[in-house]
């Protein structure tokens, strides 16, 4: 057995009635080793320390706890997560828009005018032009 097994089995030992196999390994364990005697005097000291202690409490004590649990004042904090979700989406959308119309302006005024055509990107049309677009033909 390893180490943490047979530390698990010493500290089992102290609260439930050992198998032979296990209380057989635990005692070989315990005579050949040091370290494991020595935690186990401590936590026999420990028990019989903490053994002695008793605590009391006025009649009625759980009952007092139990009824101030319920009418517990204070702020309760209540996540709605589908709320901060769509101020977020709300928040990002915005912040998306106000950046597409800040380039769209840098655009048209790095060009130096914001006329019609280049608000929507196009040339501006000839009548020769527009003659041949509508005389153009896909082979």
């Amino acid at each position: 057995m390893n180490t943490k097994a047979i530390t698990e089995l010493l500290h089992e030992s102290f609260h439930r009635r050992l198998g032979e196999q296990e209380k057989t390994v635990l005692e070989k364990a315990l005579r050949e080793n040091a370290d494991l005697r020595a935690q186990k005097a401590e936590i026999e000291k420990l028990m019989k320390d903490f053994g002695e202690v008793s605590f009391s409490f006025r009649p009625g004590f759980a009952e007092r706890v139990m009824n101030r649990i319920p009418g517990k004042t204070g702020k309760i904090i209540e996540v709605d997560f589908s709320g901060q979700l769509y101020t977020f989406f709300k928040r990002l959308v915005l912040t998306g828009v106000a950046a597409i119309i800040l380039l769209l302006l840098s655009i048209y005024l790095t060009h130096g005018s914001l006329s019609k055509e280049s608000v929507f990107g196009v040339q501006p049309m000839s009548d020769d032009n527009l003659v041949s677009y509508l005389l153009y033909e896909e082979e």
